[in-house]
C-alpha cells in the first residue's frame, strides 16, 4: 500500500515504523515519484531523519552528480553546505566543472567560497583568470564585450584582488555567470561593471526584442514572471536595474536586491496595491519608475516612503 510522505514520517515519529523501513521508503519516493514537489519532499523529509548521518551525506553527494532535476541537485547542494561543509570540497569542485544549470552553479559557488580553504581559494582563483582572459561574454555571441576584464585587471594592479575573500571572489564568478546566461537568453542586455568591485552595478533589460517596434502593442517583451529573471537577484550589488516594457505582475523581487537604488519598471502590469509594500520597505530605494502601471493612480492616494522618488502616470499601453 503505497503512503503518503506524511504518513510515512508520522508513523516513524510514532514508532510504528523503524529508522531502515523509514529510510528505505523515503528513498523509494525519492528515486521511483516522478513528481518533483513529492520527491523535494521526500528528501527534506530523509534529511530531517538522519541529519548528520554519513550515509546521508554520500546519498547527496549521488544526487548532486546524476539526479536528472536541478531542483534536487540544487537542494543536495544547499544541504551538503549546510551539514557537511568538511566534507562539501571534493564533490563541489568536481560539480563545479560538469553542472549546467544556473541557479545549481551559484549554489555550488557559494559553498565552496564557505569552505574557506587553499584548494577552495585556488579554484576560485582559477576561475577569474578565465574570466579575465575572456574577450567576449559568449563566444558564440560576439557583440557581448567582456567588461569583467578591466576591472579583474584593475584589482590586480591595485593588489585588491589579494585582499578579496574567498566570497567575494564568488560573486565576481557568479555575476560573470549571470551576465553570460541573460545574454544567452535574450536579444538585448545592458550593463555595467563596478570598476572597484568587478561586479554589476547596472542592468537594462528593457529592450529584450528588436529595437524597432512600430506598435505599442510591440512594446511587450518577453519577461511575464520574475521567474525567467530569478538569477538577477543573485546581483547583490545592483544599485540600477531597468525592466521597462516587459509584462512584470510583482515587485516582491525588490526584496532580494538589497543596494537598489533607482528601479524602471515603466509600462508593465504592476496592478497589484499589495505592491505599495515592497517600494515602501526598501532600505536602499530612492527612485522607482511606475508609469505606464495601473497601480499609479493607487499610489497617489497612499503613503509612500518619502526618500523615494515615485514617477507615476494613469496611463497604460496595456
Amino acid at each position: 500500500m503505497n503512503l503518503s510522505i506524511e504518513s510515512i514520517y508520522r508513523n516513524f515519529k510514532h514508532g510504528k515504523v523503524n529508522f531502515n523501513t523509514t529510510t528505505q521508503l523515503l528513498i523509494s519516493e525519492i528515486e521511483n515519484n516522478e513528481n518533483i514537489e513529492l520527491r523535494l519532499k521526500a528528501l527534506q523529509t530523509l534529511v530531517k531523519i538522519r541529519k548528520n548521518d554519513v550515509q546521508l551525506f554520500k546519498y547527496l553527494e549521488n544526487l548532486l552528480v546524476s539526479d536528472i532535476s536541478s531542483i534536487i541537485r540544487k537542494y543536495s547542494v544547499e544541504t551538503i553546505g549546510k551539514l557537511f561543509m568538511k566534507q562539501a570540497f571534493p564533490p563541489m569542485k568536481w560539480a563545479f566543472q560538469f553542472e549546467k544549470d544556473l541557479e545549481c552553479k551559484i549554489a555550488i559557488l557559494k559553498v565552496i567560497a564557505s569552505v574557506n580553504s587553499p584548494e577552495s581559494s585556488q579554484v576560485l582563483i582559477n576561475e577569474i583568470k578565465k574570466i579575465k582572459n575572456a574577450k567576449y561574454i559568449n563566444k558564440e555571441l560576439k557583440s557581448y564585450k567582456n567588461k569583467f576584464r578591466v576591472a579583474i585587471n584593475n584589482l590586480i594592479k591595485s593588489n585588491g584582488l589579494k585582499s578579496c575573500s574567498q566570497k567575494e571572489l564568488s560573486e565576481i564568478i557568479i555575476n560573470f555567470y549571470i551576465i553570460k546566461s541573460l545574454t544567452q537568453k535574450f536579444y538585448s542586455v545592458n550593463f555595467e561593471v563596478d570598476p572597484q568591485k568587478a561586479t554589476i552595478n547596472q542592468l537594462d533589460l528593457s529592450d529584450i526584442e528588436y529595437e524597432v517596434r512600430g506598435w505599442k502593442a510591440e512594446f511587450k517583451n518577453n519577461i511575464t514572471e520574475s521567474s525567467q529573471i530569478i538569477s538577477v537577484i543573485h546581483l547583490k550589488d545592483l544599485s540600477r536595474l531597468d525592466l521597462s516594457n516587459n509584462q512584470l505582475k510583482s515587485l516582491e523581487f525588490l526584496k532580494y536586491l538589497p543596494n537598489l537604488k533607482g528601479l524602471n519598471i515603466a509600462n508593465n502590469r504592476i496592478d497589484d496595491p499589495t505592491n505599495i509594500k515592497y517600494i515602501n520597505t526598501h532600505q536602499a530605494l530612492k527612485y522607482i519608475n511606475l508609469e505606464g502601471n495601473k497601480i499609479s493612480s493607487t499610489l497617489k492616494n497612499s503613503l509612500i516612503n518619502s526618500n523615494i522618488k515615485v514617477k507615476t502616470t494613469q496611463s497604460s499601453y496595456f
